[in-house]
């Protein structure tokens, strides 16, 4: 503030804006700059912030506006759940819940085929699919798929792995081959 008088300021912080704020330290801060260490792995996204000018006679300013700070997010997404699938020999379909993560970006569908690397399949699904159905497999063959999820910081989360074998019903096409032998109008 501008007054000669100010010997300093109270600094307030909070987790939620919408509640009453906590002075940081008991004693009035000198100067106009202040350095606070805040636990990162926590839920909440953004810290709150707000000053108040205290004079010589200790008497206090209007709180400032809310200064509002973005958290570094360490915290991964909720893994997403496979709960149900379905093979047949033309197709894998399986079901899954989301993550409930507030700050999901995107979510991918990974498919392993036999013992290849893991692919990405296809762009990606929205962040709110919950189905998946895979056409491009071959009967006999084994596939694993697993749901990455993607939060605004980059942090990722995966699903359990679905293992399956697609149906091979045993119906093999054969080629029959004859031999015809003539004999006398027979």
């Amino acid at each position: 503030g501008p007054e000669a008088d100010i010997i300093g300021y109270r600094v307030y912080w909070s987790n939620d804006k919408t509640t009453e704020f906590t002075q940081l330290v008991g004693d009035v801060i000198p100067g106009i700059n202040y350095v606070d260490s805040i636990k990162v792995q926590t839920l909440n996204e953004e810290i709150y912030y707000r000053i108040a000018a205290v004079d010589h006679k200790y008497n206090h300013s209007e709180l400032s506006e809310i200064l509002t700070l973005k958290k570094p997010d360490l915290v991964p997404p909720a893994d997403p759940l496979i709960f149900d699938y379905h093979v047949d020999e033309t197709s894998v379909e399986f079901k899954w819940y989301p993550s409930v993560s507030n700050d999901l970006e995107k979510q991918e569908v990974w498919r392993q085929a036999n013992d290849s690397e893991w692919e990405k399949y296809g762009n990606g699904t929205a962040k709110t699919d919950t189905a998946f159905k895979d056409n491009v497999v071959q009967k006999g063959e084994t596939y694993r798929y697993k749901i990455v999820c993607y939060d605004d910081a980059g942090n990722t989360s995966e699903s359990q792995v679905l293992n399956v074998t697609v149906v091979d019903n045993g119906q093999k096409q054969v080629d029959i081959t004859a031999t015809v032998t003539f004999k006398k109008n027979t």
